[in-house]
């Protein structure tokens, strides 16, 4: 699904930029109105953002300190303490600086006069569209320290499943790169060597030994043109995979990969059904809950086919 950059602005005619992933313009439009807010300009988000070239987060925020985030405010909460005061604390205990500044920009919104979820909503770099309707539900409920809980084992849910598709892609991944290392070692140590013995005799050669000696040498030769080629390769596919095309495609054959493409599906599908449980459960409305719960997976196959 395509990330649309956009500008808005609010009932007090203060200008909001963000971005946000949807389906279409208009569908990003519909999103910002139902947040109230007026759009101004909406364009989609090229596949190398160089805006954000010098603002790359290394490593980003651990899923970890979001769950004992969402934990400890529930338990706060639950307890009777007021929110700001547990937004301090919480801005007192995290240790990640990304993390501590958006809890203290959270804070300040809140001592502000603005809602949780408005508050999450600014930083919505952190905190995803689930997360933050989830947060509006649980606060016009006056359960917010149940949501806050809810919130924390989805979290560690989502981080188990994570883990798993991680671990089923550990494997294929160091068998490549072995068969990656014993190609390279016979085009540039075992077939020049064979090429000097076979030398020697002066024999004929079968012309399967011919070529990988053929292949051999101009490896050796132009090694660089190989380098340009591979790392073109990698940046090229990259790029391509950043498009909603190139996803859409990526993810297709990911699901008809033999024993992985299953993987991921039981993954998607485990991952729908329980958000969309949880969403339900929370008091949003079916086709918010369906929305809400297909923009959080990551296979584009399966989004398309819950949204269509």
């Amino acid at each position: 699904m395509p990330k649309y950059i956009y500008s808005a602005r609010d009932s007090k005619g203060k200008e909001v930029k963000g971005k946000l992933e949807a389906r279409d313009p208009q569908a990003m439009a519909e999103i910002l109105q139902d947040k109230g807010l007026v759009v101004v300009n909406i364009k989609e988000q090229m596949a190398i953002d160089f805006e954000e070239l010098g603002q790359i987060n290394i490593g980003g925020i651990p899923m970890k300190e979001k769950v004992v985030f969402m934990r400890q405010l529930a338990t706060m909460v639950g307890a009777g303490l007021p929110l700001t005061r547990g937004l301090q604390i919480m801005e007192q205990q995290v240790a990640n600086p990304m993390f501590k500044k958006v809890i203290t920009q959270v804070k300040s919104s809140v001592e502000a006069g603005k809602s949780l979820a408005e508050s999450f909503r600014r930083a919505d770099e952190v905190f995803d569209e689930v997360t933050i309707n989830l947060i509006d539900a649980g606060e016009s409920s006056g359960n917010l320290d149940v949501i806050l809980n809810k919130l924390a084992i989805e979290l560690e849910e989502s981080k188990k499943l994570g883990d798993k598709l991680k671990s089923a892609l550990t494997y294929p991944s160091i068998l490549l790169v072995v068969i990656v290392a014993v190609v390279l070692l016979m085009m540039f140590v075992l077939v020049p060597s064979m090429k000097d013995i076979y030398g020697e005799f002066g024999a004929e050669l079968p012309w399967i030994t011919q070529f990988l000696i053929d292949m051999s040498s101009f490896f050796v030769k132009f090694w660089w043109a190989l380098l340009i080629v591979i790392l073109s390769l990698v940046i090229g596919y990259k790029v391509w995979i950043d498009t909603p095309k190139g996803k859409r495609n990526r993810d297709k054959i990911l699901l008809k990969t033999p024993i992985l493409g299953m993987m991921i599906s039981k993954i998607q599908l485990a991952q729908f059904t329980r958000l969309l449980g949880l969403l339900l459960s929370s008091g949003l409305s079916i086709m918010r809950a369906l929305e809400l719960s297909a923009m959080s997976l990551s296979n584009e196959m399966f989004k398309e086919v819950i949204l269509a």
